[in-house]
């Protein structure tokens, strides 16, 4: 009997070939994406230094297989504290929400097309004891930052690790390795 042609693989598609590993939900796993080493990125040179004091809440990642994406805050809340020059500085910052977009893939590379969003960010922070800053404000999504920088992405199982640069480029990597876990999908 005659055996047929194997398939040429599939090119990458919006949400397709390639993304199969990103389709589900994520929960960000907030004590390994803001870990140490995160601050020597940021602010090469020590200027810069906090360590994680906590989360909680959720903060969830959603790929659909249609290209679709969503961002969702429930209550997310994350805390960081690091000694500075004039004192301990405390950051709490708090996130409620959702965002709406587009994504594509390209080998380990996700481009977004930002949606509509209803996101707040809520920022207090301390140095010394002293309150500095109270502000809320409307906050950009993902998915707009990743219009205009490089995220790459890695999945391991349950895990998925998202490398998020400071332009579309490439360049300096902000994020290196901000850990999801797998939730649903």
């Amino acid at each position: 009997a005659a055996t047929p042609p194997p398939a040429a693989p599939a090119p990458a598609t919006e949400g397709g070939e390639g993304a199969g590993c990103l389709v589900g939900t994520w929960a960000v796993d907030a004590e390994q994406s803001f870990r140490p080493e995160l601050w020597d990125t940021i602010a090469p040179g020590g200027e810069v230094r906090f360590e994680f004091g906590g989360a909680s809440g959720r903060a969830l990642l959603t790929f659909g297989p249609d290209g679709a994406t969503r961002q969702t805050f429930e209550a997310f809340e994350i805390t960081l504290s690091g000694d500075t020059a004039a004192g301990e500085m405390r950051t709490t910052v708090q996130m409620d929400g959702t965002a709406e977009g587009r994504y594509a893939v390209e080998g380990d590379r996700l481009r977004f097309e930002p949606g509509p969003a209803d996101l707040t960010s809520r920022s207090r922070a301390s140095l010394g004891g002293n309150q500095i800053a109270d502000a809320e404000v409307d906050l950009e999504s993902l998915f707009e930052t990743g219009e205009r920088s490089l995220t790459t992405f890695t999945c391991r199982g349950d895990e998925l690790l998202l490398d998020i640069h400071e332009s579309a480029e490439g360049g300096r990597v902000l994020f290196d390795d901000a850990r999801y876990t797998r939730v649903s999908g």
